[in-house]
């Protein structure tokens, strides 16, 4: 017969130390997730001043009031990428929303780029009309 070592120690301190030296990362992972969630719920009362204050009420009026002005320029905001709202791949100049953010002012962010996917997908819809 052969001898094998022992898949577990049983002195007490020394699996209590290893199982400690085991979880100590994933607790740590679980408090950081913890600390993000709260960070996101104080996120949507922060004062969003960077934010532009932009009438963000009639997308489609605006964008027709554009399109007759012979801008046709689409809306982009900033975030981990830049975006432009509603469209896949824009064709045709885009003008930034200077203060757009994904990090930062969230509801105000939303209602931007709300308004500016409303906006571009109806001057996509005038400049493609014959």
């Amino acid at each position: 017969m052969s001898a094998h070592a022992p898949i577990a120690d049983t002195d007490d301190a020394t699996y209590d130390a290893r199982m400690k030296r085991a979880l100590f990362p994933l607790i740590t992972v679980l408090a950081a997730c913890d600390q993000g969630s709260q960070a996101d719920a104080t996120m949507k009362n922060e004062n969003c001043s960077s934010v532009p204050t932009l009438m963000v009420q009639n997308a489609e009026r605006d964008a027709n009031s554009a399109y007759k002005r012979h801008d046709q320029r689409l809306m982009g905001v900033y975030g981990y990428v830049i975006e432009v709202p509603g469209v896949q791949e824009p064709t045709i100049p885009v003008h930034m929303i200077e203060g757009t953010s994904d990090s930062e002012c969230y509801e105000a962010n939303l209602r931007i780029r709300r308004y500016a996917n409303a906006y571009n997908r109806e001057l996509m819809r005038l400049i493609a009309e014959p």
